[in-house]
C-alpha cells in the first residue's frame, strides 16, 4: 500500500506517465533527485510489483522481499549522517518498518516538490547530496 502512495506522490511531482518506472526516470532526468533517491524509488517499485503480481501470497518475511528491502540505501545514509530519527519500532516486522519509513520520507519530499512545482526545492539536500550510491553499513 505504501508503494502505491509513493507512486501517486511521484505522479503529482513529475507528472503522470505510462508507468512507475518512467516517472522515476523522468524525475531523475529533470534533476529533481539524485541516484540514491532514484535507486530507492526503483526498489519500492520492485517491492510493490512483487506484492501486486505474486502468484502465491508473500509477506515482508519472504526472502525475495527481504532482499529487496536490503537494497534500500536511504536507511544506511540516514544512519551514517545522523539524519532523521524514526523513533521506536512501531511494527513487528523490521523489514516492513524500514520499507514504510523510507516510503514516508519519500512521500513527504515528493509532496514538497509537487507544491513548489519543482522550482526552488533541492530534493538532494532533503535526502543528502549523494550522487549515485553509498557504501553499505554492515
Amino acid at each position: 500500500m505504501a508503494g502505491a502512495f509513493v507512486e501517486d506522490s511521484l505522479c503529482r511531482a513529475v507528472g503522470c506517465r505510462s508507468s512507475f518506472y518512467s516517472m522515476i526516470e523522468g524525475g531523475f532526468e529533470r534533476g529533481l533527485y539524485k541516484g540514491l533517491v532514484q535507486n530507492d524509488l526503483h526498489v519500492i517499485r520492485n517491492i510493490r510489483n512483487a506484492f501486486a503480481h505474486a502468484i502465491r501470497p508473500i509477506t515482508f518475511d519472504t526472502p525475495a522481499v527481504i532482499g529487496e528491502v536490503g537494497k534500500l540505501q536511504f536507511p544506511s545514509w540516514n544512519q551514517m549522517t545522523g539524519g532523521l530519527a524514526f523513533g521506536p519500532a512501531r511494527q513487528e516486522n523490521p523489514h516492513r518498518e524500514i520499507y514504510t519509513n523510507v516510503c514516508r520520507v519519500l512521500i513527504k519530499q515528493l509532496f514538497m516538490i509537487s507544491i513548489s512545482g519543482g522550482i526552488g526545492f533541492d530534493f538532494s539536500q532533503a535526502l543528502g547530496s549523494v550522487d549515485n550510491t553509498i557504501p553499505r553499513l554492515s
